[in-house]
This record gives C-alpha cells, sequence and structure tokens, in this order.
C-alpha cells in the first residue's frame, strides 16, 4: 500500500490511472483496467458511441486533473460497481482512508497518508475477530482473547495445550475429565 501511494504522490495523467486501476486490481476483481484504458482515448475525445460508465467517468477525472478528490472518486466508484468485489478488504480501506486523510490535510502527501493510516492500524491491533469466537489452536495465533476457555485438556497433545494455555491475556480456564492432565 505505501509503495501504491507513493506512485499517486509521483505520477499524472494516463500513468496515475493505469497505476491507480493497477493498484486497484491488486485488491479487487472486476475491476477491467485493460478495458478502461482501452476506451480513454475515445472517451476523452468525446467519440464513445457507449455511454461512458460512472468508473470511466471517474478515471477521466484523473486524468484530466489527477486531483487527490478524483484518485478517491475512482476508488469510491469501483467499491460501489456492481461487476467489483474487494477481497483484500484491508488494504483497499487503508488506501482510501490514505487518500481521504491527505485530502483533509494538504500539508501531507498520499504517502505520508498511508504511513500515518498504517501506525494506527498497528497499534489497533487486527479486529476481525468478534468479541465472542470459537477456534482452534490452528485459527488463534498470539494474544488476540482476554479470555480462553480450553475443552477437555487432557485428550491435547503437549504442543496443543501449550498453544491453547498461551492465547489469552488476562484469564485461562481448563476443563478436563482428569485433575492431572498428563
Amino acid at each position: 500500500m505505501i509503495r501504491a501511494a507513493q506512485e499517486l504522490d509521483s505520477l499524472d495523467g494516463e500513468e496515475l490511472a493505469n497505476h491507480l486501476l493497477t493498484s486497484a486490481s491488486s485488491m479487487m476483481t472486476g475491476v477491467g483496467r485493460a478495458n478502461v484504458i482501452n476506451r480513454m482515448p475515445t472517451i476523452l475525445a468525446g467519440r464513445n458511441r457507449t455511454p461512458a460508465s460512472p468508473v470511466e467517468l471517474a478515471v477521466k477525472g484523473v486524468i484530466e486533473s489527477g486531483a487527490k478528490s478524483s484518485i478517491e472518486g475512482v476508488l469510491n466508484r469501483l467499491e460501489e460497481s456492481p461487476d467489483t468485489r474487494v477481497f483484500r478488504r484491508g488494504a483497499f480501506s487503508a488506501l482510501k482512508s490514505a487518500v481521504s486523510l491527505s485530502i483533509s490535510d494538504p500539508t501531507k502527501t498520499i504517502k505520508q497518508a498511508a504511513e500515518v493510516v498504517r501506525e494506527k492500524r498497528r497499534h489497533m491491533g487486527d479486529r476481525r475477530i468478534p468479541s465472542r469466537a470459537i477456534g482452534s489452536t490452528l485459527l488463534l495465533k498470539g494474544l488476540e482473547s482476554d479470555h480462553s476457555l480450553i475443552l477437555d485438556a487432557g485428550a491435547m497433545n503437549p504442543h496443543n495445550l501449550y498453544v491453547a494455555l498461551s492465547r489469552s491475556g488476562k484469564t485461562v480456564t481448563v476443563f478436563s475429565a482428569t485433575n492431572v492432565v498428563p
């Protein structure tokens, strides 16, 4: 994301539009970068027979102005498009947040804003796990929960028991058929 943001700062015109669509393609399906880029000369010249889609109009705005608000517009149109599906939600929303932050604080480049967003997300941690979750020692890693319950600890091997015991940040409750876990 930082590399993509840095390029957004340094490019303009068709190169900026191409890079923006390429970056979006690495985070979502159905962008249709090649089709949009191929239609741009016709749309820019006003010779298009088929009306331009909202995404194509937004890309035209990027080519013509190169403004950060037009970059944000392309990202929003792509996200709203029924043809696209975001598969790297975290990276896509971080890029959108970085562009938005650089618009609201004109002293920041998109790259600087992306670094700020990255640091905020690092401090927030991973919020994908709900407040109550059932997991296995293969799915939960690190100190991801405040409290954990270990069911049938006597049936676990030493490695998995150790992993289960180390998942909690505050309390661990162990259930076992016997008082001593072998």
